[in-house]
């Protein structure tokens, strides 16, 4: 019986990790989706299944390192999106929390955007008192940023899933 499980734990190891890595670069393409996050938690349930092997602790740093970066990526180009069209540090925080709560609704991709857009309008329009095409531009910025940062994680997420595949070479 120990041989069976021997043996069927890294197959299973392998799969979750496939689906893992393919999902997340799929996910890593839409906004807020945590794409990268995803392959992250599959290389570390891998890891865990197979004693860290082929993934040992140079893959996992730097599919660690990049999670993150791609994590930062998202909610920093929504906010340089929102800033760059003329929005205040309201704006660009307002952003942030739009996207955020964006997330939350169970639409893939256009909740996040939404969100970051209100956020965006709701927060330079509160805080600056700016109405109309100024608070407008400042929410399409947000919409604009997300989206910049979803080509960006959908790099990183690439990048991710070429570490691993070294691994296995």
């Amino acid at each position: 019986m120990e041989t069976t499980l021997a043996t069927a734990l890294p197959i299973a190891a392998h799969i979750l990790l496939a689906v893992c890595v393919i999902g997340g670069v799929i996910g890593s393409a839409l906004p807020a989706v945590p794409g990268a996050s995803i392959i992250w938690l599959g290389v570390v349930a891998h890891g865990l299944m197979t004693s860290w092997q082929p993934l040992g602790l140079w893959s996992q740093v730097t599919i660690m390192v990049l999670a993150l970066l791609a994590l930062g990526c998202q909610f920093l180009i929504t906010a340089l999106g929102a800033k760059k069209s003329g929005a205040t540090l309201w704006g660009a925080m307002g952003a942030l929390l739009g996207l955020m709560v964006g997330m939350a609704i169970p639409i893939p991709l256009v909740g996040p955007l939404a969100g970051a857009f209100g956020g965006a309008l709701l927060a330079e329009h509160l805080a600056t008192g700016k109405e109309g095409h100024e608070a407008l531009r400042a929410g399409a910025g947000a919409v604009i940023g997300a989206l910049v940062g979803a080509v960006a994680e959908f790099a990183i997420a690439l990048a991710m899933a070429g570490v691993i595949v070294l691994a296995f070479l």
